[in-house]
């Protein structure tokens, strides 16, 4: 699930205390700005249902995570998963 702590953005990859954590502010990509879909629904004529989910992978030893469409995204539509 996702952490926001001021304008830090950190990704925990486990649920206990002691599990890495990423902070997508120092190590991160744009991936970081992906909001939350959980409370889906339409406002304003926009579909704000998720349309993404994300899994906890290692790529060369370093812990990331992967974002996956659940279904075909449209050029300019906004990506959503759920924390």
């Amino acid at each position: 699930p996702l952490i926001v702590q001021g304008s830090r953005y950190c990704w925990e990859l486990g649920p206990g205390e002691d599990d890495p954590v990423i902070d997508a502010s120092r190590v991160g990509n744009v991936a970081r700005f992906i909001n939350d879909g959980s409370h889906s629904g339409k406002k304003k004529g926009r579909d704000y249902s998720t349309n993404c989910e994300a899994f906890d992978c290692e790529i060369d030893g370093f812990a990331c995570v992967e974002i996956r469409a659940l279904r075909e995204i449209v050029k300019g539509e906004e990506l959503l998963i759920s924390y």
